[in-house]
């Protein structure tokens, strides 16, 4: 029976020359953008393009060849694979724009906690800002996540530790029947649970250390990061309040919960 990894190498084989071909020409790249987003003829790509008939229908010819495009109607579409591919090279684009936009906040930082699904979506947090405390205002980021607690309908955390007051915050949304859900590893936990007894307080545990911190509304999310030295930069947070980021945040709680789920 093949291991995973040579069934992974085998599969890379298959594809790394076609990814190749697609993505060294930025003629075909264009192109293909333009494709990507609706089904056209070689005039309306050489209007959304500016590429010249000649450059447009030798790279069109190349990838029919491939079978990566066909056309129909006049108009060219398309295969699923050249889709599955071309969303992977953009989201890939993506990503790595977002870490060069946001180089200051993860240079030095610990994300080995984080799932690597979450790790290949950061793009989707591109519309977020970076938050630093200041000498003159050291709370600066421990007030914004009180805030951002404080305005949600409901709240959802992973917490590598208590912050200071937590308890205090905790009771006072319980007290205006906010769902809270706190993924904690198991000595905070404990504590939370002596002091807290609600409905409203769901805990999930965890024996390993959290190396990140995320707290997420229906508004806003906040996240946090460790210092490769193992202290947490209590000074920046990344936040942002579009939809994007707010799914990127829940689909991170989720599939962090899943994998604690499969080591019970």
């Amino acid at each position: 029976m093949n291991s995973p990894n040579s069934t992974y190498l085998e599969h890379y084989d298959k594809i790394k020359d076609e990814i190749k071909f697609i993505t060294n020409s930025k003629i075909r790249l264009k192109l293909l953008h333009v494709i990507f987003h609706n089904e056209c003829s070689m005039k309306q790509i050489n209007q959304e393009t500016s590429l010249s008939y000649s450059s447009i229908s030798s790279n069109i010819s190349k990838l029919e060849k491939k079978n990566l495009l066909f056309r129909k109607s006049n108009k060219y579409y398309l295969t699923n694979d050249l889709a599955l591919y071309l969303i992977c090279i953009f989201d890939f684009n993506n990503s790595l724009m977002f870490l060069k936009d946001f180089t200051d906040f993860f240079i030095g930082h610990n994300v080995q906690n984080i799932p690597l699904s979450s790790i290949e979506d950061l793009y989707l947090l591109k519309s977020s800002k970076i938050i630093e405390s200041t000498g003159h205002d050291i709370y600066k980021t421990y007030n914004i996540i009180q805030n951002i607690l404080n305005e949600g309908q409901y709240v959802k955390a992973i917490l590598p530790f208590l912050y200071s007051n937590f308890i205090d915050i905790l009771l006072k949304l319980i007290k205006k029947q906010i769902k809270i859900d706190l993924i904690v590893p198991k000595n905070i936990g404990f504590i939370i649970k002596k002091e807290i007894q609600s409905d409203y307080l769901n805990l999930i545990f965890t024996k390993e250390e959290i190396n990140f911190s995320l707290f997420f509304t229906e508004d806003s999310m906040a996240l946090g990061l460790f210092k490769n030295d193992g202290t947490y930069d209590q000074n920046r947070l990344l936040i942002s309040n579009s939809e994007n980021s707010i799914f990127w945040a829940s689909r991170l709680f989720n599939n962090y919960k899943k994998e604690l789920k499969k080591n019970i």
